[in-house]
């Protein structure tokens, strides 16, 4: 499942991700070198991990972390037979946006609050956005990729 700043992620990620220093809203986003050298005539060959937990020191790596968390903070399950998404929890998006997410998953909802407070600690954003959706109540709408808390528009 991919929360609608998904694209922005992307975007952000392919317009800031191609050098080791790259000005980023106006941030200097600096990557660690992680290549091994290598001796003369010889191969070498690098294996990275990213960590993708609000444990990660790079913008990069805490920008995933927060899509990660949002991601879990707004599924739902639109055949649980309970309520859920009933506008009693939000977390914040990458402008700084109130999201809807599932009260019924406290977890995951801190999880996102932690994530995006780490990732505002470092001064990685929020991102200046010109609009934010509505909040509100909303319900557990079901898609390809499983469901996930919608606001409903218009009362």
């Amino acid at each position: 499942m991919r929360y609608a700043t998904g694209f922005w992620v992307r975007l952000s990620l392919a317009a800031c991700g191609g050098a080791a220093v790259a000005a980023c809203g106006g941030k200097a986003v600096i990557d660690a070198d992680t290549g091994t050298g290598g001796a003369g005539g010889g191969t070498t060959s690098t294996t990275t991990t990213t960590t993708t937990t609000t444990t990660a020191t790079t913008c990069d790596g805490l920008q995933q972390a927060l899509q990660q968390a949002l991601d879990a903070a707004v599924a739902c399950d639109p055949l649980a037979p309970v309520a859920q998404c009933d506008g009693t929890a939000f977390v914040r998006d990458f402008c700084d946006c109130q999201v809807l997410a599932n009260e019924k998953h406290p977890d995951a909802v801190a999880t996102a609050l932690a994530a995006y407070d780490a990732w505002t600690a470092l001064g990685c954003g929020p991102w200046l956005c010109e609009w934010c959706p509505p909040t509100g109540a909303g319900f557990c709408d079901s898609g390809p990729a499983g469901g996930v808390c919608t606001v409903v528009f218009g009362g």
